[in-house]
């Protein structure tokens, strides 16, 4: 079964690849930052895997999820 929780999916070492091969692409198109959806769980765990993240904007509440604009600096 896939992950179930943001959790499972952002801590896999697939995911944290995946984003900062992301990351790599955005600056080398001059991009100073990324932003994303994600639950609120995702930005203790993208901080604990040492990417610069936080929140553009006050947590919303989204089919039953609370969620959060999360900026990503590069």
């Amino acid at each position: 079964n896939p992950p179930s929780s943001a959790s499972q999916a952002v801590s896999s070492p697939v995911s944290i690849a995946i984003l900062q091969e992301a990351i790599n692409f955005a600056r080398e198109q001059g991009a100073k930052q990324l932003i994303t959806t994600s639950p609120l769980g995702v930005e203790r765990l993208l901080r604990a895997a040492g990417f610069r993240a936080h929140r553009a904007g006050p947590p919303m509440t989204i089919d039953g999820y609370s969620m959060f604009a999360c900026l990503i600096d590069i």
